[in-house]
């Protein structure tokens, strides 16, 4: 009988499980990676359309178009220092501001049921995202040419995944607003 010696030497158990364990610690790192990549990208997401809505709204409010106001808040707007609250609203024949009666003056709790609300349609979804856009005009007259203007601070608040977010704008009209027919 020929004994032979073993040239091939196997693996331990605690080499496999050292080995298994680095997997797994990679794996975890892997996943962790992933989820927060996720979070910032929705939040990116988000932030963007937010930043969209503003900059519409700002180009509308700067514009020299015909800008439309309810009955109820184109009486407000001709009172010079007066303070008006309002939301951007669109429809079939164009934009027009639509008066919070009465208004709310911090829209910090931003819901699917305030006036503020915009729905965000992406493809033709609507998606869960929580933003409100508040617009808040003060009709004034220039000291120099007694012309009209207004001013208008314009607040977006949005939900991120970390908590809800406030940008703030302000900007100017010099065009007059029309009622709306």
């Amino acid at each position: 009988m020929i004994i032979r010696k073993k040239t091939k030497k196997a693996y331990s158990l605690l080499e496999v499980l050292i080995v298994l364990i680095i997997i797994s610690f990679t794996m975890v790192g892997a996943m962790n990676i992933i989820v927060n990549a996720n979070i910032s990208i929705k939040a990116n997401e988000i932030r963007d359309y937010a930043n969209y809505l503003a900059l519409k709204a700002l180009e509308v409010l700067k514009s020299s178009d015909d800008i439309f106001v309810e009955s109820d808040g184109y009486s407000a707007l001709a009172l010079v220092g007066s303070s008006v609250y309002f939301s951007l609203k669109e429809d079939g024949s164009g934009k027009y501001l639509k008066l919070d009666v009465p208004p709310v003056t911090d829209i910090g709790t931003c819901s699917k049921s305030s006036e503020y609300y915009n729905p965000v349609l992406i493809n033709a979804q609507d998606k869960a995202y929580l933003i409100c856009l508040q617009i808040h005009i003060i009709p004034r007259n220039s000291a120099s040419t007694l012309k009209k203007y207004y001013e208008v601070d314009m607040q977006v608040v949005y939900l991120l995944p970390t908590g809800p977010t406030t940008d703030s704008y302000k900007t100017y009209r010099y065009e007059l607003f029309k009622a709306k027919p």
